[in-house]
């Protein structure tokens, strides 16, 4: 089993074109029996999945399943079958996996006991509550993917193998955090990243880094999470991985784009779309199409900015996934509300509404809807003085309010609290400010966000101007005082998603 171990550990370390080297080596080998030899071969469709060879090892699949010798044996097919549900879970063919996953789990319970270890057993079956919860992770269906992969955590704690616990950590923060639970998912995967360290995982470090940054930008740590990112960006340029330049890139654009770096954004965002082409995977496509509009709106380069909706709109054709569909009525309201007149911006609003009240909720678009929906609010009110409109921001900003404050976003939570408070000032209501602005600075001290609990002490100094306005009314224009406060409203609502906390890490 010597020759196992070594691709083992070729697995293990990311050396992927190494381990197929040495497959090919050991394939001319005669001292090799029929059971080393199909483990070899299921360990290289492994190999052929991380390396993006899908076709190859769709192919190498078909062959080992068709060879009766192999299938005779419940426990070599099951992981096979495994191995296949990967290769197409990669390749988006997520309509396949359900059934091959209900096959392999039939094959490991027909398995003979004295022919199996319970080891034996638990792996296989931690594999499939994986593929079950990415399943369930990328058509939405959050709270149940989490179930599976929390089992499959209770499992690998059983097993205490380093490298498989990293990763059940790393899959329930991802999960955490696409729940909008930032704080949570932050501490499951600091969890992973610091196991990543310890048995130098350089994959692991990358992917855990990624998405560590990713919950980092939505904390406003924006240069936090760039030394994340870059590092993670390093470490796969050096082992090659396409896969992991993918996501650093996408996840570095994000961060410029947030920052107002918007040429930088975009060539970082480009190439990460350019590899998701090329890996023909339109569910990270869709994802990564939404920062790209919106830098291109932000530039006011309108022709690029239809031309990438143009290709998002292309596979929510192909691709009747909900999740992949609110993106597409994201983008749409976008491009809608930046070519301005009332009808588009009635549809912009419909779209979003649509959003934001679809029993399927990705966190990031439901807020992103928010945002933008606020948004068109806010530059109704500068045109028409109408409290009905000031009735529906407050609605929206509640949305917010409410969907942060039960995924425990504690963040955006926070920071729906003060444009509540900012609301308040427009409404000349200072008792109501106070109050809001109290609670706020209590949420972030309780949870010890001490970057937003500066924010709320800087906010409160900034806004005594406008509250000595409000006491002494008979001295204030208040024409001039709503654009103002307007102005910071719009502002804030703008920033939400990413806040810049970086100006108050002193």
């Amino acid at each position: 089993m010597e020759n196992l171990e070594i691709l083992e550990n070729l697995f293990e370390k990311s050396f992927f074109k190494e381990g197929l080297s040495k497959i090919e080596e050991f394939s001319k080998r005669k001292d090799i029996d029929f059971n080393e030899k199909t483990k070899i071969n299921i360990l290289k469709l492994r190999f052929l999945e991380k390396l993006g060879l899908y076709k190859q090892g769709l192919k190498l699949t078909n062959k080992l399943l068709s060879d009766k010798k192999i299938t005779s044996n419940n426990m070599f097919e099951a992981s096979i079958l495994i191995e296949k549900a990967k290769i197409l879970f990669s390749m988006g063919k997520r309509d396949e996996i359900l059934h091959i996953i209900e096959v392999a789990e039939h094959k490991i319970n027909i398995v003979h006991p004295q022919k199996i270890t319970q080891n034996e057993i638990l792996e296989k079956t931690s594999d499939i509550l994986i593929l079950r919860g990415g399943y369930y992770w990328q058509t939405g269906e959050l709270d149940r993917a989490l179930d599976y992969f929390n089992f499959n955590l209770k499992i690998r704690l059983k097993l205490n193998k380093n490298l498989d616990l990293a990763h059940a950590y790393n899959n329930i923060g991802v999960m955490h955090n696409a729940k909008g639970d930032l704080i949570k998912g932050l501490s499951y995967l600091k969890k992973a990243y610091g196991i990543y360290e310890i048995i130098n995982y350089t994959r692991g470090i990358s992917k855990t880094g990624n998405n560590i940054g990713a919950i980092l930008i939505q904390l406003g740590e924006l240069n936090n999470s760039l030394e994340y990112m870059t590092k993670s960006l390093e470490i796969d340029i050096r082992n090659n991985y396409t896969e992991g330049i993918q996501v650093a890139s996408q996840n570095i654009g994000e961060v410029l784009w947030h920052k107002k770096e918007h040429k930088k954004a975009i060539k970082f965002l480009l190439k990460a779309l350019e590899i998701s082409e090329d890996l023909k995977d339109i569910f990270q496509i869709s994802e990564i199409l939404i920062p790209i509009i919106a830098v291109f709106i932000e530039m006011s380069d309108y022709k690029n900015a239809n031309k990438y909706f143009a290709k998002l709109t292309q596979n929510k054709k192909r691709d009747k996934n909900k999740i992949i569909l609110q993106r597409f009525l994201l983008a749409e309201a976008m491009i809608l509300k930046s070519k301005g007149g009332f009808d588009n911006s009635k549809k912009a609003e419909d779209n979003l509404k649509a959003i934001i009240h679809d029993k399927i909720r990705y966190h990031d678009i439901t807020v992103m809807a928010l945002v933008n929906l606020c948004n068109i609010l806010i530059l109704k009110m500068y045109k028409i003085d109408d409290p009905t409109i000031l009735n529906d921001l407050q609605y929206y900003v509640e949305k917010i309010s409410q969907i942060s404050k039960e995924t425990n976003s504690h963040s955006i939570y926070i920071e729906s609290l003060l444009i509540k408070a900012k609301i308040s000032i427009l409404n000349i209501e200072p008792d109501h400010y106070q109050d809001i602005m109290a609670q706020a600075q209590k949420i972030a001290q309780k949870f010890e966000l001490y970057r937003i609990n500066a924010k709320i002490d800087y906010e409160y100094n900034q806004s005594s101007e406008f509250l000595a306005l409000i006491k002494n009314s008979e001295k204030m224009n208040v024409k001039s005082f709503k654009k103002n406060q307007l102005n910071l409203i719009s502002d804030h609502i703008h920033s939400i998603f990413c806040p810049n906390y970086d100006i108050f890490q002193n």
